[in-house]
């Protein structure tokens, strides 16, 4: 780690202003994974169905240069410390050994979304139509309780009573351990605060960061 504060490289690029977020809170920007302390995999298009074993449906829209571009970086280190935004939390709950929903409704804006450890209620903004589904050894840290309906391949799910177990709603955020992946689906580089302090806080406390 430097001296200054962590260093980050944005794999996928800058797409939503996550560069100026992570300056902000006193990271460093890299160029290079070998320096950097964090790979982060920004947000943008829909992830291949076929890293979590499902046919493509007419809903799923892939960038097929960038799913092989950052898969590389997942191959090439393994054991880097990763983080995930919102497609990039996609990925890594993937490529971690997650399933996913090809297409959710409910999650085009601002809402509640619940901590499960201390079940807070925080508002997070998210712009995602696929969702993430928790594989083996994933930790889910944050949940919302938007969709009312869920698609995958041969599964299609209608939610009619919103007063699902916890199990049940949308995971918004987890971790694996055996692959130090931190999936975030949300957006915290477009706030609100309190998405963004979450985003950063779940960071520290994951990683064993320390702030001054």
């Amino acid at each position: 780690m430097s001296v200054n504060g962590p260093s980050v490289l944005l794999v996928g690029g800058d797409q939503w202003g996550e560069a100026k977020m992570f300056t902000q809170r006193g990271w460093n920007i890299v160029r290079h994974p070998d320096v950097a302390d964090f790979l982060c995999f920004t947000g943008g298009s829909d992830i291949d169905p076929a890293f979590y074993g499902q046919k493509r449906l007419p809903c799923t829209f892939p960038s097929p240069r960038r799913d092989v571009y950052e898969k590389a970086f997942w191959d090439a280190f393994p054991d880097k410390p990763k983080i995930g935004i919102c497609r990039g939390g996609q990925l890594l709950n993937a490529l971690s050994g997650g399933d996913m929903f090809q297409d959710v409704d409910g999650h085009q804006g601002t809402h509640d979304a619940i901590d499960v450890a201390t079940g807070v209620v925080y508002q997070f903004s998210s712009v995602h139509h696929q969702m993430m589904i928790p594989g083996d050894g994933a930790v889910v840290l944050a949940v919302a309780n938007e969709a009312t309906r869920r698609e995958k391949e041969n599964k299609v799910e209608t939610i009619v009573d919103a007063a699902t177990p916890l199990w049940m709603d949308d995971p918004e955020a987890i971790w694996y351990e055996k692959t130090q992946s931190f999936c975030f689906q949300p957006h915290p580089e477009w706030g609100p605060t309190e998405c963004t302090d979450y985003f950063f806080r779940k960071i520290d406390n994951l990683f064993g960061l320390k702030r001054k």
